[in-house]
């Protein structure tokens, strides 16, 4: 279930890089917490999001919004039997 996973808080792409490189191959998904655009705080776009995520061999799923000013995404390692 997807409540299960822990919320991981970033605000650059370098801590979600960081992040997937120390925990990416022990972790089974975590919510990425982000600010929206236009919050006025620091912003990662869903395209560097996911681009990291890809690079080490997770996958973006769903998103949920945290309030009116931060958004998550769902995101877990590849299974070994996907394309």
């Amino acid at each position: 279930m997807s409540a299960d996973y822990p919320d991981l808080p970033i605000e650059g792409r370098d801590q979600w890089r960081s992040w997937l490189a120390g925990h990416g191959t022990v972790a089974r998904g975590v919510w990425v917490v982000t600010w929206k655009k236009g919050s006025g705080e620091p912003h990662v776009s869903y395209g560097d999001l996911v681009e990291e995520a890809l690079a080490a061999g997770w996958v973006d799923s769903r998103p949920r919004a945290v309030d009116d000013r931060r958004s998550a995404l769902l995101v877990t390692p590849r299974k070994p039997t996907s394309r």
